[in-house]
């Protein structure tokens, strides 16, 4: 027991336990998620040197990972961690106040790497070298959280004062060995990297369509560059506003429109349960400072059911895209960066622009889909405004406060029409439906309809 007692008879311990503040900090977050937060690092030091948005920011800049049952490695030429930045900042538990990272950085909390390190093993090494000084970092986590010691630092190893390295040797190596039992595990298995890679594909899109690479055991991360469909009479909402925030300010800029489907689902029975078994891409997606906070959501934290109608497969070709930039403590995040802080202002300027761009969507989406299916060929206008659009790259859609379709076509009928659904065997509609030389169902229904009518129906 202390005897702090005996020379301050008033002080009570409230130093916490270095066990407890370790199990704590890792409890709530998985794997993929910490290891991004070592990603997330990199990409702040990369954009450390390349503060200029272009269109090529991270040209030659990358990030190398190796996951294994036996070690963990993430490798960058990202520009490193200052030697006095790694003494005073970067390894504290919580950020300094005083601490400024580059604008439009992720890193926020001061937890994510030391969290990452703890969920990831036992034992750990940061080799860093800039352009003007270089250190290693050793750290064995269970000989450092047996020492009662309240003074909770660590120790660095071959100190650099002074180097004078090129920019593109700059970077920080970082290794960690004796895995947890469970994380060993589960990187052990190629299901384990792929998910990695899937992850970081989306969760790191606007830095990889800039340049950077990013790879896991030597396959690089593929890049995923959002699109939404356009054309001459056919404009997703689409709008660029900033949002105050106590003096400050975020910049948005939203999407949202639809995609084209891919043969193999645009004729699938918007009603049929059965054939949308897998999980669609369809719902909002929200970066914050490029990363990836809301993946495909279709919940009322978007307005699915809310201020919307819930999702529903006819809403399948939905895409939509929120990019907040700005001052890293604006952001509407969690101390993981994984999930939404409900309660944010910021979030609730968002929210409120996700709900009336996704209400203008459906309207237009219901309107397409009841000229597909009701509207004879020459008098579907939005159908085949969208039909005949291209795949456009957000970074070239026009602003637009509307979602933009054609006029309907003239003399439309009332909607006062009848439904006429029942299934069949797929083999039995194939067959009929090459018969008739069509493939969709709602084809193949109208086609037998009329021909009952035409043969069967007296005059």
């Amino acid at each position: 027991m202390s005897d702090s007692h005996a020379t301050d008879p008033k002080r009570v311990v409230a130093v916490p336990a270095k066990r407890f503040f370790v199990g704590m900090l890792v409890k709530d977050i998985e794997l993929v998620p910490a290891i991004i937060d070592l990603v997330d690092n990199s990409i702040d030091g990369g954009k450390r040197i390349r503060p200029e948005a272009a269109p090529d920011r991270y040209k030659d800049l990358h990030i190398d990972l190796t996951v294994s049952a036996n070690r963990f490695e993430i490798e960058d030429n990202c520009g490193g961690i200052d030697l006095d930045w790694a003494r005073e900042y970067a390894f504290r538990f919580g950020r300094a106040e005083d601490a400024d990272g580059p604008l439009g950085e992720v890193g926020q909390f001061g937890v994510g790497m030391k969290r990452a390190l703890f969920k990831l093993g036992g034992q750990f090494t940061i080799t860093s070298t800039t352009t003007r000084n270089a250190f290693t970092l050793p750290v064995d986590v269970g000989s450092w959280m047996a020492d009662k010691s309240t003074d909770w630092s660590f120790e660095l190893s071959d100190v650099a004062e002074a180097t004078d390295v090129p920019i593109e040797q700059s970077g920080t190596f970082i290794e960690v060995t004796k895995l947890h039992t469970t994380v060993s595990m589960e990187m052990a298995t190629d299901i384990f990297s792929n998910r990695l890679r899937q992850e970081l594909r989306l969760r790191q899109a606007r830095v990889i369509s800039q340049g950077m690479r990013i790879s896991v055991n030597d396959v690089a991360v593929e890049e995923f560059d959002p699109e939404l469909l356009t054309g001459p009479e056919l404009r997703p909402v689409a709008v660029h506003t900033p949002i105050p925030v106590n003096g400050d300010s975020l910049d948005m800029k939203l999407y949202a429109g639809v995609v084209r489907l891919r043969e193999s689902d645009a004729e699938r029975d918007d009603y049929d349960a059965e054939n949308f078994r897998q999980p669609p891409d369809a719902g909002w997606y929200l970066y914050c400072n490029d990363r990836l906070l809301v993946a495909a959501d279709r919940t009322r934290l978007t307005g699915w059911g809310e201020s919307a109608a819930s999702y529903h497969p006819q809403y399948r070709q939905f895409r939509g895209y929120v990019f907040l930039e700005g001052a890293s403590k604006l952001m509407p995040w969690t101390t993981t960066k994984t999930a939404v802080d409900e309660d944010s202002p910021v979030f609730k300027v968002v929210q409120t622009a996700m709900f009336d761009a996704l209400a203008k969507a459906q309207a237009a989406m219901n309107r397409i889909k009841t000229e597909r299916q009701s509207s004879p060929e020459g008098a579907r206008p939005a159908f085949d405004a969208v039909s005949s659009a291209q795949a456009t790259p957000l970074a070239s859609v026009t602003w637009s406060s509307k979602f933009v379709l054609p006029p309907p076509a003239p003399n439309t009928p009332a909607s006062n029409i009848k439904w006429i659904r029942y299934t069949v065997d797929p083999d039995d509609f194939k067959a009929v439906a090459t018969e008739l030389g069509v493939t969709s169902a709602a084809d193949v229904g109208r086609e037998t309809f009329e021909y009952y009518y035409a043969n069967q129906v007296p005059d």
